[in-house]
């Protein structure tokens, strides 16, 4: 299917404040998905940038200084893959975003996150008449912006999770989902089922060692415990709105 109408791509970052310094997690990551898509959309690099390594550091280097100028901090780097524990925010935290238009411009932005991590989330699992993709529809590999509103769904959870034509489960509508079976072994979602690689997602499948694959709602449903991830909240342990049309 064809990728036109991507016109904005979007990355979310999570900046965690102490009382003089700040830290941005998974820079290089983000970038370089980013720099991925934008060479697969055709978007124009800023300052023509053609390679992958160039504009990751790029791309560091703009947050940084903006981060410096706006919060006149010391700004350091660190990767997810190196923390023991994936919960554990600074005292402040704050969401950047920026997002790059395919004309090569880019906009950089800074918000409180105000979510409460530490309250129970529940979830639920959109019907097929809700919302549902087609695992041919690759722009769904890509985090383009703007995404689709969900907010109509949301009135009775804090997110919901969507299938593709074939019944699998794909992701939540700012989330990648990970569950654990009966054996304690973890699972999430295969690309192929046509879903965002969230940055957070690469992080947990080697973190928790966990199997990709092809599931239905029926194994969200028997799972001991389902998290949902990005790079916001890391990772969330969830509870599943119990439904009449787990299949």
């Amino acid at each position: 299917m064809s990728l036109e109408g991507i016109n904005h791509l979007l990355e979310t970052l999570k900046v965690e404040c102490g009382e003089t310094s700040a830290i941005v997690y998974d820079v290089e990551e983000h970038a370089r998905r980013l720099f991925r898509s934008m060479q697969e959309l055709g978007f124009k690099s800023p300052h023509m940038i053609d390679k992958e390594d160039e504009f990751a550091i790029f791309f560091q280097t703009e947050i940084k200084n903006y981060l410096q100028y706006q919060l006149k901090f010391t700004v350091s780097f660190k990767s997810t893959k190196d923390l023991s524990n994936i919960t554990n925010p600074l005292d402040v935290v704050y969401r950047l975003r920026i997002i790059f238009s395919i004309d090569g411009s880019y906009k950089v932005s800074l918000k409180d996150y105000d979510r409460d991590i530490e309250a129970d989330w529940n979830i639920k699992i959109l019907a097929p008449e809700e919302f549902q993709i087609n695992s041919q529809d690759l722009k769904w590999r890509h985090k383009f912006y703007p995404r689709h509103d969900f907010s109509q769904h949301l009135d009775d959870c804090d997110e919901v999770i969507w299938t593709n034509q074939n019944g699998f489960i794909c992701e939540g509508s700012y989330s990648n989902v990970f569950f654990q079976d009966e054996n304690s072994n973890w699972h999430t979602p295969s690309l192929e089922n046509n879903i965002l690689n969230g940055v957070m997602r690469e992080t947990l499948v080697f973190m928790l060692n966990a199997n990709e694959g092809f599931y239905t709602a029926k194994d969200l449903h028997k799972a001991k415990r389902i998290l949902i991830t990005n790079s916001m909240i890391r990772g969330k342990e969830v509870n599943l709105i119990k439904t009449a049309k787990a299949s």
